[in-house]
């Protein structure tokens, strides 16, 4: 029984220690990393290649993740071999001009039509996830013209007190509220709903449903407490921008369509419905969601009004 008891302990120290050393400086495990994905993005005869901001897995942006993507980019354009990583500042005015946003590159169409705007064969995106003593950061390489993954690689980096600052300096929302950009509800997980507005427009998320078969339907409401008449339009025609909805466990989501695409049309002081649909790409799904929905308003004089509305840490009702 002692020498079982010893066996055991010894066993744990060697996971305990083995888990410890795992998590290296950000210096080492960056390199590792662009090590990693450059080789298969070699492998895969891709040419032009582009680093989105690392997000958490609420989608949210923060200090860490750019630092990350960052240094990532950099490493990329060091060790190389037949691809070209594209110029950040370059990709963020692309990202600007076609006012698109960090959820966007978790629809499949989005991706692809990425590609053919900017001539990117495959872009770069990531999760940086805080562990006890170390920060667990996911990267994968997605193929622009299929869509598909083509490279994953994941790393752990040390919490030291620099780190630890990136992580809690939160930049923006991947849906951050500026002009042009949707307008984004905080709230915690929960049953209730949440809502946002666009000028006189209030959007209310009234619950997420997850059916047997882990599809997704969002439910919105739209409210027009303005004495003028308005018209909400899906803003995706001749655009990358589909609605998007992605879980707490990077689990990501088809978009087939809903209610809004059809037009919504508000008389003054009038309300309406409309559901979204959703299929995963994946078995796995979890319960806390985070939903994007770019749309085209117009009301009164003005025509075309490119805005939207985002929503986070969403809990979701099962289906039994």
């Amino acid at each position: 029984m002692k020498n079982k008891k010893h066996l055991f302990f010894a066993s744990f120290l060697a996971i305990f220690f083995a888990v410890t050393v795992q998590a290296g400086t950000y210096e080492e495990e960056i390199l590792e990393l662009s090590q990693s994905l450059s080789s298969n993005i070699e492998k895969a005869k891709k040419h032009t290649v582009a680093v989105v901001d690392f997000t958490d897995l609420q989608g949210n942006v923060t200090g860490l993740g750019r630092f990350i993507s960052e240094e990532l980019s950099s490493n990329l354009v060091n060790v190389k071999k037949g691809f070209v990583v594209i110029d950040r500042l370059h990709l963020k005015h692309i990202i600007n001009e076609h006012k698109l946003s960090v959820s966007a590159f978790f629809d499949p169409k989005a991706v692809e039509n990425f590609g053919k705007i900017s001539g990117v064969d495959a872009i770069i995106i990531g999760a940086v996830t805080p562990f006890g003593d170390s920060v667990r950061v996911s990267a994968k390489v997605i193929a622009t013209d299929t869509a598909t993954i083509i490279a994953a690689s994941t790393g752990n980096i040390a919490r030291t007190a620099a780190i630890n600052d990136l992580l809690a300096r939160g930049i923006e929302s991947s849906r951050l509220a500026v002009e042009g950009q949707p307008t984004i509800a905080h709230d915690p997980p929960g049953d209730f709903n949440k809502s946002t507005k666009i000028g006189d427009i209030t959007v209310t998320l009234e619950r997420v449903i997850v059916s047997k078969k882990n599809q997704v339907r969002a439910i919105l409401d739209f409210h027009n407490e303005s004495d003028e008449a308005v018209a909400i339009v899906e803003d995706h025609f001749g655009t990358v921008n589909y609605p998007t909805i992605t879980d707490e466990i990077g689990t990501i989501f088809k978009y087939k369509g809903g209610g809004i695409k059809r037009k919504i049309f508000l008389n003054p002081k009038a309300r309406s419905k409309a559901t979204l649909y959703f299929e995963p790409t994946a078995n796995e799904v979890g319960s806390v969601f985070s939903l994007n929905v770019p749309l085209i308003l117009g009301q009164g004089n003005k025509t075309d009004i490119d805005s939207g509305v985002s929503f986070v840490n969403i809990k979701a009702r099962k289906l039994k």
